[in-house]
């Protein structure tokens, strides 16, 4: 196994762009090491580190939240992962809420076939 990859490899194994990986660390939410030119690699932690910051990401959280877990602070994983649910409920009931809007709307508005259709003139200049 390869003992650390650079940056650009990181990107084209995870899908993360270069970019990303950078604010990430700028975030303080990975570390690669730095050789003295400043290139960045990534080891076997630093990448187990990515994937988790994905999976978090996936769930939905946030990186401020993501970065508290990795920032030695104690937190209950239970009561965030209770915390995103109510939070999805939420925005599952607002998705809701506007799909039943646009629906009714659209059961009243009138096909295209009957939509009254006015020709185009001119405007007379003055």
């Amino acid at each position: 196994m390869v003992e650390s990859l650079a940056i650009a490899e990181v990107a084209r194994l995870t899908g993360l762009t270069t970019r990303a990986l950078r604010f990430y660390e700028a975030r303080g939410l990975v570390k690669p090491r730095r050789t003295a030119a400043g290139l960045r690699y990534f080891g076997p932690s630093e990448l187990e580190q990515l994937h988790r910051i994905m999976a978090m990401k996936r769930a939905g959280l946030t990186l401020g939240q993501i970065h508290k877990f990795g920032s030695g602070r104690t937190i209950d994983l239970r009561d965030v992962i209770i915390a995103q649910m109510e939070s999805l409920q939420e925005r599952r009931v607002e998705i809701d809420q506007a799909h039943n809007l646009l629906s009714s709307t659209l059961g009243k508005t009138p096909p295209p076939a009957v939509c009254l259709q006015y020709p185009r003139r001119k405007l007379a200049v003055r």
